[in-house]
């Protein structure tokens, strides 16, 4: 089973709090539940827009 790594500085880091506070944590679940499927599928971080959109990943938040 394949893993990956947050870093433990990662929830107050600088990209992080640039990020619109009314998106952030939306737009961060969005990327880790993106990121474990990359893991899982093994597609060295592509993620197709189908199943982008499948976790309700909208225009805004694939922005953020």
């Amino acid at each position: 089973m394949p893993w990956f790594y947050v870093d433990d500085a990662f929830a107050d880091s600088k990209p992080v709090m640039r990020l619109d506070r009314a998106l952030r944590n939306e737009a961060i679940g969005l990327w880790v539940r993106c990121v474990a499927r990359s893991a899982k599928e093994e597609t060295d971080g592509r993620v197709p827009l189908d199943t982008v959109k499948s976790f309700d990943g909208t225009p805004r938040l694939i922005r953020a």
